[in-house]
């Protein structure tokens, strides 16, 4: 099996971008800074972080950079402990589209289907997260 050198030893941080009620609140105090120096001080080398496109995206459609914002403090964060991080675009699907992942109508394959399905709005976000988020090793 290939190992993955850095990626041996983690912890994820479900609940906070993801999983979770979105509000302020959560986002300024579910995890902080300190969590980060305590999980490096555990001897683990990277952090999963899930995110939500409720972070990131408004129901019409525009981007929230301060969801973008939260995302760039927790890259800064695992960078001031060297720990590599995981960024898991974690809930993907059409915003104001009224379908939501918990009652989209599913094919025999488990996948939704019609015109809900994540088919355009994944790759659109996903190019707008690689293009926001680079990352250079030193």
């Amino acid at each position: 099996m290939k190992e993955f050198t850095g990626y041996q030893h983690g912890i994820n941080l479900g609940g906070w971008l993801s999983q979770c009620d979105h509000t302020k609140e959560r986002y300024d105090t579910f995890i902080t800074e300190e969590d980060i120096e305590r999980i490096k001080g555990w001897g683990l080398d990277h952090i999963r972080i899930p995110v939500d496109y409720d972070l990131v995206e408004e129901k019409d459609g525009t981007y929230r950079e301060e969801g973008f914002g939260y995302i760039q403090k927790a890259i800064d964060w695992a960078g001031k402990y060297e720990l590599n991080m995981i960024l898991d675009l974690h809930k993907t699907f059409p915003p104001g589209s009224g379908w939501r992942p918990c009652s989209s109508p599913r094919g025999p394959t488990g996948r939704r289907t019609g015109p809900g399905s994540t088919g355009s709005w994944a790759p659109a976000c996903g190019t707008r997260f690689s293009s926001a988020f680079r990352w250079a090793p030193g």
